[in-house]
């Protein structure tokens, strides 16, 4: 890979080290076969170019080649929530370029939001990546491949600042040992730079390793070339030009990460401790710190001015381009310039130099002080985001997967998992660097730079796992250095000296090797990441989106457009509409929300084209929470109604209501009402001769009343216990940590599940047992669950899922849509107290059917009166034409009647009578009368 040592050749050689021949000498040996030396030499000059490019494009290759899987019946489609709001961001700057969305009205309804993070110059740059691609008029296919390539694409280009980091740090190996490191690491940062995962993230390391980059070349130009004041006074720019222009464009990298990702300008914490450690070192070691403090000035200030220039807001938000960002530059040059007066004051009244980092840190601490004292509620929430992203075990437990903490007893087994030997290498790279620092090394200034750096970046993952991404390069980098100093102290100066010298140049080169194959060798039979973790991230595809683009489809064409429901005489409402930003938008009449989980949000905005309530930003997630549990139908429905602005449409994925997976615990999360699951749910716990095992749930009443399971599960209908019950024992079991808690146990020859032949019988059992329930599994309540008014199935997805649950095997559609609905009002006349029960049979696509089951008492004339949420005629005069719904879900016939007296099963009287669809959607207010008759 060559000498990392500059040389000073004398001025008859050439720079590629060999002699300079006289024109009329002949070259040494035959033209058809070159010496041996000149071809040796070249090996060592030029070899690490080819390693360099078999690395890039092993890094482009397996981020590529699972394209294919993104691309369904001609759609594209992208993993992960977030991109499919990219998608939507990168559409709207294509028609409006180069102008962002600055309001969205499509998603967080009723109030519509400022996207914040959502519509940066990430967004930007693919938009015109795309009208490039396009030509000017690119379609939404190639809007949606350029968005689909572009993690990828931006994944490769680490690779440019991850070199030259590490070669000014550790030279050529260093460089070239960084990029192998950063290929062959199947971490976070392999992840989210794959095809398809079209999230901003891979656009955040390339411009924070540039960032980085370019202040190191700053800092190093300004050591050099000394700039102060007054040199500037006097003019001498052609001699500072180096520093200055480094410092300026170190600022342009800086708010090209920080415009990237907003909250990013964290990472200034990174540059002040950078800078507070350099400046009080140079201090102590005698050198004047004007120099370091011009360029990193220079460099604040222009990050100020480039972030200003793309805000979108004039408040203080640090989830979007405000003027938080810039106010926080121009601070941070106002501390640099304080730190250059801290400085002068020493001087001036000849203090100690080494006083001056514990005055430095005092002037700090007194700073936090006032800042607590003047401004508290601004101190808190710095603090509180502090510590959310750094603040690892004093951080609040997230409720976002990707932003949980790492065990605090697993952080080696991830750490050699995701980087292998390489984190140890980087750590050695750090201790070699601080003690070369120490001893006052010249060319070091990188070092507490990317000490840090490692540090932060750590912590951060540590914190939020999801910032694994980020990590990688500082460990790279430094791992480069350790590798570069392993070389230089072993004497290994180049590939063709490796076997002469003894046995430490073998021992030099093993310890190589094994750095960079260590992300992949030291888990080798642990399942960890090897080479089998880039092949399974290459057939990855799009995820959950898969099962929910059927019934987004069926969302998007089989329900009114925005701003047409109920027939209203409006345009249906823009897609990408230009909007002020404001706190409550005003929705025209017509529009309308969808309540679905938060996590599927951008779901229906990107692919049904309709307006959630809740959204992956967690914008509603309490509302969609409240609702989902409520065991009220009009409390649940008074918390999606907001005046003329109400939800018309309630999607439930199977996930939601079936307790055997994470999802369902997820509203209690969020809930306003005290929940827990235990009051949900009973863990079972099979007992057998290896010990005890988890064995799913039984249900309670409260999960089967819960909104999200009558309608998910009974699709708004009344629902009866049945004689099952469900048995076990109550006992004592032993932890692994010595303690005792209590579980519902069932012992190998116990029967779980009993039936009885009525139940009275099952009633009884229970009440002598003392720990069974009526109940629990398959569907089965305890107590009747009585049928939902205004709620009825309209869209059940062909997709499927299949679990196993105590009650067996079980199996139904991925996703089912309800539509809210006024109801038809059925007027009528039976025995009086009697129970009259309404039932009506409907059908599904592909010969699926189910029962619909509605109660009510007559009073003591006879009369008696409900509200039912399914027609059985007129389904073609209500459709999208007419502002409302073409529903999949049909009556096979009418309405059926049946009078009884209560305890008896014997019918007294009935009739039949069909509900017209405009009755219930509530174009016809006239009541549907019924009499009973004779049976």
């Amino acid at each position: 890979m060559g000498d990392d040592t500059p040389r000073i050749l004398p001025s008859h050689a050439r720079l590629d080290g060999t002699q300079q021949r006289s024109r009329m000498s002949p070259p040494s040996g035959t033209p058809d076969r070159p010496d041996a030396s000149t071809a040796d030499h070249w090996l060592d000059r030029y070899a690490h170019v080819l390693v360099l490019f078999v690395l890039v494009a092993y890094t482009c290759w397996t981020r590529l080649r699972g394209w294919g899987r993104f691309v369904v019946d001609g759609r594209v489609l992208f993993q992960s929530n977030d991109a499919w709001y990219h998608y939507r961001q990168v559409s709207y700057t294509v028609r409006h370029f180069p102008r962002t969305m600055p309001f969205d009205p499509w998603t967080a309804y009723p109030t519509g939001i400022d996207v914040g993070q959502f519509g940066t110059i990430f967004d930007q740059a693919v938009a015109l990546a795309a009208l490039l691609v396009g030509a000017g008029n690119p379609d939404e296919t190639t809007v949606a491949l350029t968005l689909l390539f572009t993690p990828a694409v931006l994944g490769t280009l680490v690779a440019v600042p991850t070199y030259l980091l590490g070669r000014h740090v550790g030279g050529r190996t260093g460089g070239v040992v960084a990029v192998t490191v950063l290929a062959l690491t199947p971490g976070g940062f392999l992840q989210r730079t794959m095809t398809g995962f079209a999230d901003h993230h891979a656009a955040e390391v390339l411009l924070q390793a540039t960032a980085m980059l370019a202040v190191l070349v700053a800092v190093r130009a300004a050591e050099r070339q000394e700039p102060t004041v007054a040199r500037i006074r006097a003019g001498e720019f052609a001699q500072l030009r180096r520093p200055l222009v480094t410092a300026l464009l170190s600022g342009v990298a800086i708010a090209g990460y920080v415009l990237v990702w907003p909250p990013g300008v964290v990472f200034g914490l990174v540059l002040g401790v950078f800078y507070a450690v350099h400046l009080s070192a140079a201090f102590v070691r005698g050198r004047d710190v004007e120099h370091v403090v011009i360029v990193g000035v220079v460099s604040s200030l222009t990050a100020a001015v480039v972030s200003l220039s793309g805000a979108s807001s004039v408040a203080f938000e640090p989830l979007s381009a405000s003027l938080l960002q810039p106010v926080l530059f121009a601070l941070f040059a106002v501390g640099l310039a304080g730190m250059v007066a801290l400085a002068r004051v020493f001087e001036s009244r000849s203090l100690s130099n080494r006083y001056y980092p514990a005055a430095l840190a005092a002037g700090g601490v007194l700073l936090v002080v006032v800042v607590r004292t003047v401004a508290p509620s601004q101190f808190a929430f710095f603090g509180s985001y502090f510590l959310r992203v750094f603040g690892y075990t004093l951080a609040d437990p997230a409720s976002v997967g990707e932003a949980r903490p790492v065990a605090v007893g697993s952080v080696g087994a991830f750490l050699l998992l995701s980087y292998g030997f390489a984190y140890g290498g980087a750590l050695l790279g750090a201790a070699l660097g601080i003690v070369g620092y120490w001893r006052g090394a010249t060319d070091r200034e990188w070092v507490p730079a990317v000490v840090v750096w490692l540090g932060f970046m750590t912590a951060a993952t540590l914190t939020q796992v999801r910032f694994d991404y980020y990590l990688v390069v500082p460990v790279a980098v430094l791992s480069g250095a350790g590798v570069a100093w392993i070389r230089r102290r072993l004497g290994l100066g180049s590939l063709t000296g490796l076997a002469t010298g003894g046995w430490q140049k073998p021992v030099a080169a093993g310890i190589v090797v094994v750095l960079l194959v260590g992300p992949f060798a030291s888990s080798i039979g642990a399942g960890g990441p090897t080479f089998e973790a880039t092949t399974a991230a290459a057939e990855l595809g799009p995820g959950e989106v898969s099962e929910w683009r059927e019934s987004m489809g069926w969302l998007r064409t089989n329900t009114p457009p925005e701003g047409t429901y109920g027939g209203s005489d409006t345009e249906p409402y823009p897609l990408y509409p230009t909007v002020k930003p404001t706190r409550d938008y005003a929705y025209p009449d017509g529009t309308y929300g969808v309540l679905s989980w938060w996590d599927s949000g951008h779901f229906v905005t990107a692919l049904g084209e309709r307006m959630p309530v809740a959204n992956p930003f967690q914008d509603g997630r309490a509302v969609a929470a409240d609702f989902f549990l409520s065991d009220d139908e009009s409390e649940a429905t008074e918390r999606v109604t907001w005046g003329d602005e109400r939800v018309r449409y309630v999607v439930v994925e199977w996930s939601l209501a079936v307790p055997s997976v994470g999802r369902y615990a997820a509203p209690i999360e969020f809930t306003n009402e005290t929940r827990r699951l235990s009051d949900l749910v009973r863990p079972i716990t099979v007992s057998d001769a290896e010990g005890w095992s988890f064995a799913g749930y039984v249900k309670r009443q409260a999960h089967y009343e819960s909104l999200r399971v009558r309608l998910f599960r009974y699709h708004g209908s009344a629902r009866a216990p049945r004689p099952v019950v469900t048995d076990w024992s109550d006992r004592s079991l032993p932890t692994a940590d010595g303690r005792r808690i209590d579980r519902a146990v069932v012992d190998p020859d116990e029967t779980f599940v009993r039936r009885f032949d009525t139940l009275g019988d099952a009633r009884e059992y229970v009440r002598e047992d003392g720990s069974a329930q009526i109940g629990g599994v398959s569907g089965i309540p305890s107590e009747r669950v009585p049928a939902l008014e205004h709620y009825r199935l309209v869209h059940a997805s062909k997709t499927r899922y299949t679990t196993e649950t105590l009650g067996g095997t079980e199996r139904g559609s991925w996703a089912k849509v309800f539509e809210r609905v006024p109801g038809a009002t059925v007027r009528g006349r039976a025995p009086p107290d009697s129970r009259v029960t309404a039932t009506v049979r409907l059908s599904l696509p592909r010969n699926r059917s189910f029962t619909y089951s509605q109660r009510a008492r007559t009073d003591a004339s006879g009369r008696f009166s409900m509200t039912l949420p399914y027609s059985t005629t007129g389904y073609d005069d209500w459709g999208v034409e007419a502002g409302y719904t073409n529903v999949s879900v049909r009556a096979s016939g009418p309405y059926r009647f049946v009078a009884e007296r209560p305890g008896s099963d014997a019918p007294l009287d009935s009739a039949t009578v069909h509900v017209p669809e405009g009755a219930v959607v509530g174009a016809d207010a006239t009541p549907v009368n019924v009499t009973l008759g004779p049976e």
